[in-house]
């Protein structure tokens, strides 16, 4: 009497990960507006222009209208105003020109803060559908293995999955599941 020897099988259902899925929106860049050139006619040639267009005008209607000296008295801080006036223009622009500075700065900081979170997002979906990808179709020397142990995964594919009879020949690039929108 023979015994033969057989071995007991057991084919468990196939458990698939599903692959990740979503949608990715990278939003568009801030539109940052360059400062804009400093206009030296307009900030400084029209209201030096002005003040020494008053100080003739309020000299000659002193002196030649009112005959007196005291004509300097009106002049001199006439001046000092338009020079006050020159030196606030410039003193606003340069604030301005900063103030527009800082604020681009802070938007692109911003901007690049977001891109940041995004392509960890990516990233962290590219290695999780890496890792499904590797485990579904895994490397020639695993394969031997699940044969050599006989694992019950090695009969897992039947004729009814869309990967039947598929063998992965080596690495390269694949579709990424999730839809990148920008």
């Amino acid at each position: 009497m023979s015994m033969r020897l057989t071995q007991r099988f057991n084919r468990p259902p196939r458990r698939r990960t599903p692959l990740p899925q979503g949608e990715v929106e990278i939003p568009a860049p801030p539109k940052i507006t360059p400062p804009g050139r400093f206009n030296w006619f307009l900030h400084l040639g029209l209201p030096l222009a002005s003040a020494f267009l008053m100080m003739a005008v309020m000299g000659i209607v002193y002196g030649v209208l009112m005959k007196s000296s005291s004509s300097l008295v009106f002049v001199i801080p006439m001046g000092l105003m338009s020079v006050l006036s020159v030196i606030t223009s410039l003193i606003g622009q340069t604030y301005q020109r900063r103030q527009q500075k800082k604020a681009g700065e802070e938007q692109e900081k911003q901007y690049t803060a977001i891109l940041n979170r995004k392509r960890s997002e990516l990233d962290g979906y590219r290695r999780q559908q890496q890792a499904i990808l590797l485990d579904v179709n895994p490397a020639l020397p695993v394969l031997l293995a699940r044969a050599r142990d006989r694992d019950p995964r090695l009969w897992e594919r039947r004729p009814g999955d869309d990967d039947f009879l598929c063998l992965r020949l080596g690495l390269g690039s694949v579709t990424s599941s999730v839809t990148v929108n920008t």
